[in-house]
This record gives C-alpha cells, sequence and structure tokens, in this order.
C-alpha cells in the first residue's frame, strides 16, 4: 500500500465513513535525519499518499486524533526524536500538538496558545516537549486529551475542543518512561475514564484529576489500548508478552499469547533431541526441546532463570547449567535438575538510572556470555573488561583493559527531557566474546562502540585490531565473533551499523589472527534489513553463515519452511549438533 520508506508509524487512523480516507502518523526510523516522516493522507485507499503535515526531517508524527461528530477536525502530535548508539534523545523545538479544521489539508500550531487564533492556551510552549499521545471523548467532543512528556510529564485537558487547556494530572504512573510509552485510552461511552497504558495499568474516571485505586489487572509494559465504539465494556490492550481483551470493563481480562515473541539470542546443547535457548523480552531465559513426542512441544518449555534480555547459555558438558544473563548486569547460573537459580554477576552494583560514567563496570542490555571449549568451568562476560571465573561465578577475575574507547562523551546520560538509563544506551562496552575451539586461550572481544580485540595468551596481552578492518563503520557494533572450529587463525565477524544509520551488511574473515580481513558481504542484496545479527561457520564443511533474518524474502522462507511460525530470532549462538538441522539452517544463507 506505499510508505515503504517511511518507517515506523505509530498511528493509522481509517475515515468513519469512507474506509478509502486513511490518515498514517509517520515517526520515520529515528536513526538520522528522513524526509518520510510526518502525517501522510491517502484518499484512494492506498493508491496513492499525500504527506499533509511535515515539521522538519528530524520530527515525526506520532498520534493523530479525529472529532468523532466531524471527521474533518484532526488533532496531531509530533515528536522531535532520534536514536544514536550512546543515546535515545527524546524532544525538542519540532514536538508539539497541532490542529486542522479542514480534514489535514491545513494546520494549526497549539503550543502555549501563541498561534494568534486563540487555540492552546495553557499548553506548554514550544521547545519542552517530547512525546505527546492524544485523545478525543467520543460521547464528548469537546474533551481532548493529550499526554505530554516534559522535565516534569503530565496529563494536560481540554473542555472547549483544544482552545484552552490545563494539567490536570503530573503522577509517575501515568508517564513512566515517556520514550517508551504514552499512550492512553478515552472510554467512548464516558469522556471521564482514561486509561493509560505503560510500565502498569493506570486508570481515571474523573478526566484525569485522580487515579483509580483498584484499576482492571490488565498486565504490565503495555504499548496500545484498542476500545470498541459500541460496546464500552469490550477493549483489548497490547504489551510486549501479547494482548488481553476484556468483554466486562476490565473486570476479568482473557489472555491471548501471540507467536511475535522478541527472542533476543538463541543457543542450543547437544542431548538428543537437542534443546534450544533463549531470552524473551517480558518473559525469561526459557529453555525447550527440539522436538518432541507430544502435540503440543511448546507446553514442556520452561524458565531457566535470567531475565527478559540478554543470552541463556547452556553448559553443554556437565548437561544440567544454564548461565542466564539479565539486564542491570544481572547473571544467574541455573541448574536444570535441581530448578534453583543462584545469581553470580560479577559486581553486585544496580546500575538502573545511572549515568554510564559513573559506574565501576559498564554492562550492556545485552552483555556476552561466553563458555570455554576447553574447560567448561571457564566462563567470561563482558563489560567494558572480559571477566573469567573458573568456579562458578564465585569469584571473579579481570583479564582485559578496557577494550572499549572509553569515550566519556558517549557515556552520559540517555533520554532527554526524561533521563532513562537503561543499559541499552550503554555503548563503550563489550557486546561480544569467543574463545577459539581449537586453540585455549585464544580469545576474541567485540566492542558496541566498533572495536575489535584479540589476546593470544590468556588476556595477558590484547592487540586492538580494529584497523585491519576495511570500510569498519565508526561506532557500529561487532554483533558476533566466529572462531573457525578448523583453524586457530581463522575468524568471522559480523558488524551491525543501523543505529548509526547505515544498514549494509558488514562480514569480515582473517585467517591470520587479526593481522588483515577481507570482505566476504560483497554480493548481498541491500535493503533497510540487510543489517547483520550473526555470523556463523556451518558443519561439517567450513562454509560460513550469515544470519538472514534480515535479508530473506518472505516467499522462499515459505517455501523452504511451510510450517514454520515466524519469528524474530536476533541470533544463534552454538551450531545445532551435527549441523543438519532444516529448523535452524533455514535462518542462515551460506556464502
Amino acid at each position: 500500500m506505499g510508505l515503504e520508506n517511511t518507517g515506523r508509524i505509530g498511528r493509522v487512523l481509517i475515515h468513519p465513513t469512507n474506509p478509502d480516507v486513511v490518515y498514517a502518523a509517520a515517526q520515520g526510523h529515528g536513526y538520522g535525519p528522513q524526509a518520510d516522516r510526518g502525517l501522510w493522507r491517502t484518499t484512494d485507499g492506498g493508491k496513492q499518499w499525500t504527506k499533509v503535515l511535515f515539521v522538519n526531517d528530524s520530527t515525526g508524527i506520532i498520534d493523530v486524533a479525529m472529532d468523532p461528530t466531524n471527521p474533518r477536525v484532526l488533532f496531531a502530535a509530533s515528536w522531535q526524536q532520534y536514536i544514536v548508539p550512546w543515546d535515545k534523545n527524546s524532544g525538542g523545538a519540532g514536538s508539539g500538538i497541532w490542529m486542522s479544521r479542514d480534514a489535514g489539508d491545513t494546520w494549526t500550531r497549539l503550543d502555549g496558545g501563541a498561534n494568534g487564533q486563540g487555540w492552546g492556551r495553557g499548553l506548554p510552549k514550544t521547545g519542552t516537549m517530547g512525546k505527546i499521545g492524544l485523545g478525543i471523548g467520543r460521547n464528548d467532543s469537546q474533551r481532548i486529551y493529550a499526554l505530554i512528556e516534559m522535565k516534569e510529564p503530565a496529563f494536560y485537558r481540554s473542555d472547549d475542543g483544544g482552545r484552552s487547556w490545563r494539567a490536570v494530572n503530573r503522577d509517575h504512573d501515568l508517564l513512566e518512561r515517556p520514550q517508551y510509552y504514552t499512550r492512553f485510552g478515552v472510554n467512548p461511552a464516558n469522556a471521564d475514564n482514561v486509561y493509560f497504558v505503560g510500565v502498569r495499568f493506570v486508570g481515571t474516571l474523573d478526566g484525569g484529576l485522580t487515579k483509580m485505586p483498584n484499576p482492571p489487572r490488565a498486565g504490565g509494559d503495555l504499548h496500545d489500548i484498542w476500545w470498541d465504539t459500541r460496546d464500552a465494556d469490550r477493549f483489548m490492550v497490547g504489551d510486549d508478552g501479547g494482548i488481553g481483551i476484556t468483554i466486562d470493563g476490565g473486570k476479568s481480562f482473557t489472555r491471548i499469547a501471540l507467536p511475535n515473541a522478541q527472542m533476543y539470542h538463541v543457543a542450543t546443547d547437544t542431548k538428543i533431541p537437542y534443546n534450544l535457548y533463549g531470552n524473551r523480552q517480558d518473559g525469561y531465559s526459557y529453555g525447550g526441546p527440539s522436538n518432541s513426542r507430544g502435540s503440543r512441544s511448546i507446553g514442556v518449555w520452561s524458565a531457566v532463570g535470567g531475565c527478559e534480555s540478554g543470552w541463556a547459555v547452556p553448559d553443554t558438558i556437565d548437561g544440567r547449567t544454564v548461565w542466564s544473563g539479565c539486564y542491570d548486569a544481572g547473571l544467574e547460573r541455573f541448574d536444570l535438575q535441581t530448578k534453583m537459580a543462584r545469581a553470580v554477576e560479577p559486581w553486585p552494583e544496580a546500575g538502573y538510572g545511572v549515568a554510564p560514567k559513573d559506574l565501576k563496570y559498564r554492562f550492556q542490555w545485552t552483555f556476552p556470555i561466553h563458555i570455554s571449549a576447553h574447560d567448561h568451568h571457564t566462563v567470561y562476560v563482558g563489560s567494558q573488561y572480559v571477566h573469567k571465573t573458573t568456579n562458578g561465578g564465585q569469584s571473579w577475575t579481570l583479564i582485559s583493559p578496557d577494550l572499549s574507547t572509553n569515550d566519556s562523551t558517549k557515556q552520559q546520560s540517555s533520554g532527554g527531557f526524561v533521563i532513562d538509563n537503561l543499559f541499552v544506551e550503554n555503548v563503550t562496552v563489550l557486546f561480544s566474546i569467543a574463545e577459539s575451539p581449537v586453540q585455549k586461550d585464544l580469545i576474541w572481544a567485540g566492542t558496541m562502540d566498533g572495536l575489535m580485540h584479540v589476546t593470544r595468551d590468556g588476556g595477558k596481552t590484547w592487540t586492538n585490531i580494529t584497523a585491519n578492518m576495511p570500510g569498519l563503520p565508526k561506532w557500529s557494533t561487532i554483533t558476533s565473533i566466529e572462531p573457525s572450529k578448523y583453524d586457530a587463525g581463522t575468524a568471522y565477524v559480523g558488524v551491525d551499523a543501523h543505529l548509526i544509520n547505515d544498514r549494509d551488511p558488514y562480514i569480515y574473515k582473517t585467517t591470520d589472527y587479526g593481522k588483515t580481513f577481507t570482505r566476504l558481504d560483497a554480493g548481498i542484496p541491500k535493503s533497510v534489513f540487510s543489517y547483520v545479527h550473526v555470523v556463523r561457520e556451518e558443519l561439517p564443511q567450513a562454509r560460513l553463515l550469515v544470519d538472514a533474518n534480515q535479508s530473506w524474502s518472505r516467499p522462499l522462507l515459505e517455501h523452504l519452511l511451510p510450517g514454520m511460525t515466524a519469528l524474530g530470532v536476533e541470533a544463534i549462538e552454538q551450531p545445532v549438533p551435527r549441523g543438519q538441522d532444516a529448523t535452524l539452517e533455514g535462518l542462515a544463507s551460506p556464502i
């Protein structure tokens, strides 16, 4: 239907009586200037689109609302925002609230009421806002709401169709982590009843003046809400783990698990049938068999410690231990037999909310975990240093200096108007660690800020080999290191640069311990999805495997894997035993 280059679309609005008229609020990809941001309109069912509201190439439209009694009256929210590896910056002069009274042909900016037309009195001034959510009462179209990210976020309300506004609530629960949430829904039968979706489900029954003491239990980490305009008792909420549906006004919810789990990484053991392990967004570290005699194999999956981010890496020698990571530098050693987990993080410091520059050890949201192929008691994890344990995590030793750029300008607080330090933007950190399965103490390490290192003596000395990688973009992420299973000096490296607005694939090979590298990515089709997550060497022949989750076409996948459910897999940590499993091999493209 078009709009291929818009990137993220925050809201789609359909005309109530003419379905050929549709508005699409395009925020954009967020990683750099983009002319395709803005509010788009089609009047022919998507055959042609016209951009009817554009602020600038650093500002998109994140929300749009329509007057239910007059579809020519629209309100739109613009959001100035950008993402770089070290910052997710929200807010600026581009953010604001706009109104159109002619179906989007012309627009008036309402910020602070400075438009000279008597609209927007009481709203924050231009330049003080970030992300904004909008809503209009269906049974009272004069009631308009705006949930606004600012240094002190607030819920604003207008009772006269947008002419005058007042902040009615500044409760933190309404707008926690505004860059990630900022959504709400208005009861179509009662404009005083509003539900806010975010870290938790929050409600009001008096137009935002006070919170409901006991709102419906609709889940957490919620991102959107849909309300049936003909039956106010029926609404749905969507969150990181699925959706919840109520038909009794929130007294009870039916939980619907969708096959769209966000898996950070995948690892396997060597059992028969082998098991898969991975960390699921808004879940735990999970493990389960690749095959089962039961008709519902998903039912035999279970939690294996850890949490929603990072790695879950099984010890393939003892067969009962899984090392599971978590945000906030968390690390657990999970016993598959006793079902007990022990916290073994290298440093017991909670870094949640702390700027990277103020942390002793800077860990990434999904920091690397690697078990030595030569001694399964030896485990490596990465902060800005390589940490090593040989006793199950009871003690840790640093075996490297700071391997990152240690650029202090890239270690400040992230977020913009509202600070949001969650380890995701910790960039001067290690992102990948791998020891050669052929030669003990030969360890490769890659960082999120674009550096590559190697040691051949177990960490006594390290060599920075970044300059030997031709065309490596500055501030790209070394996402994957695959030491060869056949030759100690050979390794393959995958690089992801999409956070610096470069989606080209970067794949490197060295055969001389990193003294020289050659590029292997020639001929890979380039698109917005062609950046590389992971590179693997195939068994039993030494052929390179490149993650194609971002490159395969759907028709090709459906042809090769007709019964496979689509999953967003980021990485496969280990080759499947014997290297002959079609399920996982189907996710990779040999070169």
